[in-house]
């Protein structure tokens, strides 16, 4: 289900700093007044709907204090029977569109979000770009008529609703038109964008961070055909100029033409959990690194990185934001009749690892919603400035992986263990597995081309002790050494992504989950892994 119409007049034709990013400079204080104040609104739109008799304690809230004492915290399965297009009377305000995503063993998961909301996603959509295409805060380096190269999934995915809404409300066309790119596979959409935008421009890109290094090392194969005279074609003189000058600049630096030769993208925005320990790769590509957003399908975009390039803001105007401790993570699973405690940003530890809680504003339904989102406060000296706490997403509360009882592994802390061991992975997932020796954490990494895998396994370990300091007492104090590794032949999991999806398996499913990922998961990536390998044989 697709958005109607939503804006009448032109696009806008100037942006204003202050509008889209003051965010970036109110004030601990501030920001706490202007999520009391939405919230409040939140709170006299949920009380006229139905939705508001499963959802709110039937006495009056009159405080955030109040909402948070008395107010359970919910999971998508609390809202599962009443989220779904069509059950538009039982929501607090008409949805204006409906994205969708998934959860659990491949479940749909849809969230409606008002015309107010749409809005407000597409306004912090466009604080990111303007963040990223910056050269000091208040430049504005964004304009009507930018071309956009949209890296995102089509429809009703709420990343593929965006496309065709920055295109309508500010004027930001894409290398192929958003509507006709969504019904092309990946690997079709990147050809057919390396053939326009070469007779155009890429001012900007839009991309999950992991899709981008996936482009970029696409398009430098495109780009490497072209300047050796295969599929020319059909491009003007202008692709044709663009491509011998990008041949001339890699020949003189002595490697492939990249795309950082084609293009100058004014900025890129990023998301996902590889952004922080990749952007160095992603400038390899493409010329300069990724701005990363905090985003979700259910709380929209939550949080930018500032012009500096230092962690993560929240956006007040956003939703209304609660942090569980990660060390009260594990009683929420036990039956209790009390509310859980929460805290408030303002009230975050630096070095304080919590999951995000979110109340959504603008008459969405999401009230006290575990995000499953976890997150890592970070001390003022490493930003800089003691002007509002920044953090970093560090991975899923749902996904972390234990060890012994004795240390718990996330996805951001993989991530950086990776990037230390120097591992040539373009695509892995770990798991942890029962042994005769018992539990151990095993990785299995997609390298690319012609990587050095000596010693793969040591390497990864070593990283792990200096990223973990309780990894490294594993090995000093338990003498365990949990962690092994499996080097899958180079297109196992593209192979995998092609056997989901010719059985039907939601986008989403497509991709194996990087952490945890479940055991018939895993059988079906090995099972890739040697179709692959009888292929090459």
């Amino acid at each position: 289900m697709h958005q109607r119409t939503l804006f009448t007049r032109t696009p806008y034709q100037g942006l204003d700093w202050d509008r889209f990013c003051g965010f970036l400079d109110t004030e601990q204080d501030e920001f706490s007044a202007i999520q009391d104040w939405m919230l409040a609104e939140q709170l006299q739109l949920l009380r006229n709907s139905p939705l508001s008799e499963r959802l709110l304690p039937r006495a009056d809230i009159e405080t955030v204090e109040e909402f948070r004492e008395k107010v359970p915290l919910s999971t998508y399965e609390d809202y599962a029977d009443v989220l779904k297009p069509g059950a538009d009377r039982l929501l607090p305000a008409a949805p204006y569109c409906w994205a969708y995503t998934t959860y659990g063993a491949g479940e749909s998961k849809w969230i409606p979000y008002t015309r107010n909301g749409f809005e407000q996603f597409l306004d912090s959509v466009m604080a990111s770009l303007l963040i990223a295409a910056a050269d000091e805060p208040g430049h504005v380096n964004v304009h009507a008529g930018d071309v956009v190269m949209y890296n995102v999934p089509p429809r009703p995915y709420l990343c593929g609703l965006a496309a065709p809404g920055m295109k309508e409300k500010f004027g930001l066309a894409g290398v192929l038109d958003p509507i006709v790119a969504e019904k092309l596979e990946f690997k079709d959409r990147i050809s057919a964008a390396f053939k326009e935008a070469l007779k155009t421009r890429v001012d900007l890109i839009i991309s999950m961070t992991s899709v981008l290094l996936k482009t970029g090392e696409l398009l430098e194969g495109h780009a490497s055909d072209a300047g050796a005279g295969r599929n020319r074609s059909d491009l003007n003189h202008r692709a044709l100029g663009r491509i011998a000058r990008a041949k001339l600049k890699s020949a003189l630096k002595r490697q492939p033409i990249r795309p950082r030769d084609l293009w100058h993208p004014k900025g890129i925005v990023g998301w996902g959990l590889d952004t922080s320990c990749s952007r160095d790769k992603v400038a390899e590509y493409w010329g300069s690194q990724p701005y990363e957003i905090y985003a979700s399908t259910e709380g929209g975009v939550m949080g930018v990185q500032p012009v500096d390039g230092r962690g993560i803001l929240f956006n007040p105007r956003a939703d209304f934001f609660e942090l569980i401790p990660e060390a009260d993570l594990d009683s929420l699973d036990q039956p209790s009749n009390s509310v859980p405690r929460t805290l408030l940003p303002s009230e975050a530890e630096p070095g304080g690892r919590y999951e995000v809680v979110i109340t959504n504003f603008y008459g969405m339904p999401l009230v006290r919603y575990r995000t499953g989102s976890l997150i890592r406060f970070m001390p003022a000296e490493a930003v800089g400035t003691t002007h509002r706490t920044r953090f970093e997403v560090i991975g899923r509360s749902d996904q972390r992986i234990d060890i012994a009882g004795f240390t718990r592994i996330d996805e951001k802390t993989v991530w950086e263990a990776l990037r230390l061991a120097d591992t040539p992975f373009t695509d892995w997932a770990m798991t942890s597995e029962r042994t005769e020796d018992g539990t151990i954490l095993h990785i299995y990494g997609e390298p690319c081309a012609n990587s050095d895998l000596a010693g793969i396994s040591d390497r990864i370990h070593e990283a792990l002790r200096r990223v973990d300091p309780l990894y490294r007492d594993l090995e000093s104090m338990l003498d365990i050494r949990p962690l092994r590794s499996t080097v899958l032949p180079v297109g196992s999991f593209s192979r995998y992504y092609e056997l989901k999806r010719a059985a039907g398996a939601p986008l989403t499913a497509r991709r194996p989950a990087s952490m945890n990922a479940d055991a018939s998961v895993i059988a079906d990536l090995n099972s890739a892994a040697r179709e692959v390998e009888k292929l090459a044989a």
